[in-house]
């Protein structure tokens, strides 16, 4: 294949060369100025190019982050500020206080997930397991002053959701 596409290039090449020598002097000298033309036209052109305007650097002022103030944010809040409203208040113990509600275990993961979120809390973890009706949702907020963390359990064989809530301060 390669010496067949050498051959035909062959028989280009010899047959412009037989063409331009059959052509009187007179067409030849005009072949000739015409590219002397074009290649001086592309010099001129490359000169202009190189005449071109040098941009100039104009600085960008870097935008400085700022932090959202937040009615909710306290971090002095209390336990019973960060209660599901269907809850009742079982027990407490130090900084855990342990509720129950008849709702269910999604709902009140939604509720407290878009609290953590209302908080500011800017590190979380939402960890959300069923297995044979048996639920056990972990949800943890935290904003370096304190973290939120929150555990709801509910048993196949129980009507009641249990909410575990510890909030620490840092």
């Amino acid at each position: 294949m390669n010496i067949i596409a050498t051959i035909i290039a062959l028989l280009i090449v010899i047959a412009g060369a037989v063409y331009i020598r059959q052509l009187p002097k007179s067409e030849v000298q005009k072949l000739q100025k015409d590219t002397n033309q074009i290649a001086e036209q592309d010099v001129e052109l490359d000169q202009e190019e190189l005449e071109l305007p040098q941009p100039t650097r104009t600085e960008i002022p870097t935008p400085i982050p700022t932090k959202k103030p937040s009615a909710s944010s306290d971090t002095n809040q209390s336990p019973t500020e960060i209660q599901y409203p269907n809850a009742v208040q079982i027990r407490s113990e130090g900084n855990t206080t342990v509720y129950e509600s008849q709702d269910d275990p999604d709902a009140i993961t939604d509720w407290y997930k878009e609290k953590i979120k209302e908080l500011g809390m800017s590190a979380t973890s939402f960890v959300t397991t069923k297995t044979n009706g048996n639920v056990l949702n972990e949800l943890v907020g935290a904003n370096g002053k304190r973290e939120i963390r929150v555990e709801i359990t509910k048993s196949a064989d129980q009507s009641t959701t249990e909410i575990k809530l510890t909030i620490t301060q840092e």
